[in-house]
């Protein structure tokens, strides 16, 4: 009782105070990031690779989805009681292979593509989540529990058929409240052009041909059904109705600049509204308005872009959105309060042009829920994976066991697709690094059962582009500590055959820079390679992964005892 008076005392306090207060905190990003313990909350919440996120709310439960390209179960999903806190609790695709072989483990050629740009939203008491991916089209997840059991289909154009084409981008699906339904997405023509179409209840067809697909911002050529005729670009598409208007988000890209301004449309009619105030149809569309929500921050790995609109109990409104172009860490969460003015939602701090800038610190949306992580440690003693792991791709079947050793990962060796490439060795298995002051990872490995041939240890990876690896190898029966960067490898102290466990640990310092250390019992560390500096790859930003390979065949596996993860809650 007495932490409930303490926090409603709180909660007036911050109503209380002005924004002038926090702005004084707010011109940088320093100190501790997400919930800071007093009523109040630093941005940004999340300083992961959560990219593309879009979140809803269900009764006082919040749900957000990330896109995760190659890894696997893709389409993560979050949950949070107070939008600042965040947890994993599911995935929309258990099986990233069921959507196309380029994603299992015998192909492992989605860098840079695979699940991507999704939507949820909550209908006729189900889960929909729709996403695309580059090279196979458009799919929809569905589920009456967000902890599934999902079931994915492709998106069905007016005839029937399942939209298999590549080069789609960002849906969204409305369901409007006379009953009709909507489905916008982004198609690659010159740029990304967003195209508005009508939709069946069930979320699973459109109902009009892509050729014949309306254009909100005024009536292109004939069978061009672009948003803008390959004017502009708009990325990150969602489609609400709020008060009774039509409000279509998405992020355009400027040229010569290349940044994503954050941008709000708005309409009293679906199909817009003509000159002389009549609604517009799908064969004659009319305009919609539209207005800049967000400043571009002053450094552009900070720019806000991608996000959505939820809208708490209180009635107060939130803007969550990724922010990061280039980010060694990946496209971090911001949460942002929203105020409406002239009817138009504006996040963050408004300036004298009515247009918001990032916040740096706000108070907590609801109070009395307690900090939660999305990423952690793991001693491996459940028969089933964590929520909070990835793979790299789809792994072989029957290849890892939680069961078969109690209290260990047993991770089974097979071939990769190219000798001595991480990115290309299956059994990979990952969580997303955070950025803070001080990092450590750290994995307790069983080696006893390396079979000649073996590598297996501790990474750094990101989307396809660099990675670097301490571990430990076989061959002629004797192992040796390696270290990989990115394919150049260094050989290292020949281990003693009575040597049966090792330990290995990244640290990772404010600046990026990652140093590998081992240790034979767990006390005494020592380094090994050189500094390697966490980059930005392919969209992705950097995630930690326990590997296993064998260039010969598929023999020997290592168990791994636990994986402890600790960071600073501090990003600079």
């Amino acid at each position: 009782m007495k932490k409930i008076i303490t926090s409603l005392i709180i909660a007036l306090v911050l109503n209380i105070a002005t924004v002038s207060i926090f702005a004084q905190t707010n011109d940088k990003q320093t100190g501790k990031w997400g919930d800071q313990g007093d009523g109040t909350f630093r941005n940004p919440i999340l300083p992961s690779d959560y990219s593309d996120p879009d979140v809803i709310r269900v009764k006082d439960d919040y749900y957000m989805i990330s896109s995760t390209f190659q890894l696997s179960p893709g389409m993560v999903i979050l949950h949070s009681k107070d939008l600042v806190n965040w947890e994993t609790i599911s995935y929309a695709t258990p099986n990233i292979s069921t959507l196309g072989e380029s994603m299992n483990y015998s192909k492992m050629n989605e860098y840079n593509k695979g699940i991507y740009a999704g939507s949820i939203r909550y209908h006729n008491d189900s889960f929909h989540i729709c996403y695309t991916t580059l090279n196979h089209g458009i799919f929809i997840s569905k589920s009456k529990l967000i902890s599934g059991p999902w079931k994915t289909e492709y998106l069905k154009d007016m005839y029937g058929k399942p939209i298999t084409a590549i080069w789609w981008d960002d849906p969204c699906p409305l369901w409007d409240d006379d009953g009709k339904a909507y489905f916008v997405a982004s198609k690659l023509r010159g740029g990304w052009t967003p195209r508005l179409f009508s939709m069946n209840d069930a979320g699973t067809q459109l109902l009009d041909a892509a050729n014949d697909s309306m254009n909100i911002a005024g009536k292109c050529k004939s069978g061009d059904g672009s948003m803008y005729c390959n004017k502009k670009t708009g990325e990150g598409n969602k489609l609400y109705k709020i008060n009774g208007t039509y409000y279509l988000y998405h992020n355009e890209v400027t040229k010569p600049e290349n940044y994503r301004i954050s941008i709000m449309h708005r309409s009293k009619y679906i199909y817009g509204t003509h000159e002389d105030g009549t609604p517009g149809t799908s064969e004659n569309p009319g305009k919609y308005e539209e207005k800049k929500m967000l400043h571009n921050a002053a450094v552009t790995d900070l720019e806000p872009n991608q996000g959505g609109l939820v809208q708490i109990p209180s009635g107060e409104w939130y803007f969550l959105t990724q922010q990061g172009k280039g980010s060694a860490w990946g496209r971090a969460i911001v949460l942002l309060p929203v105020k409406w003015m002239d009817g138009w939602p504006i996040p963050g701090i408004l300036d004298k042009d009515s247009i918001g800038t990032i916040q740096w610190q706000c108070k907590k949306p609801i109070l009395r829920f307690p900090k939660t992580f999305t990423q952690g440690s793991d001693e491996f003693n459940w028969p089933v994976l964590k929520k909070d792991w990835q793979w790299n791709y789809e792994p072989k079947p029957k290849k890892y066991s939680l069961t078969e050793r109690k209290g260990y990962l047993r991770l089974y060796a097979y071939q990769p697709l190219k000798t001595d490439s991480l990115f290309y060795a299956g059994s990979t298995i990952c969580q997303r690094y955070f950025k803070s002051d001080s990092v450590c990872a750290t994995i307790k490995v069983d080696i006893n059962k390396m079979e000649d041939g073996q590598e297996a240890g501790l990474a750094h990876f990101n989307g396809g582009v660099t990675y670097s690896s301490i571990g430990v190898s076989q061959k002629n029966g004797i192992k040796r500590l390696r270290f990989d960067n990115h394919q150049t490898v260094k050989y290292f102290d020949t281990l003693s055959s009575s040597i049966k466990t090792i330990y290995f640990r990244t640290e990772v310092d404010a600046n990026l820079n990652s140093h590998f250390e081992y240790s034979l019992n767990g006390q005494e560390f020592h380094p090994l390679g050189d500094n390697y500096i966490l980059r930005w790859g392919k969209y992705r930003g950097d995630y930690m992964g326990i590997y296993n390979y064998n260039n010969l065949n598929e023999k020997g596996y290592v168990d791994v005892d636990w994986f402890h993860y600790d960071f600073s809650e501090k990003v600079k």
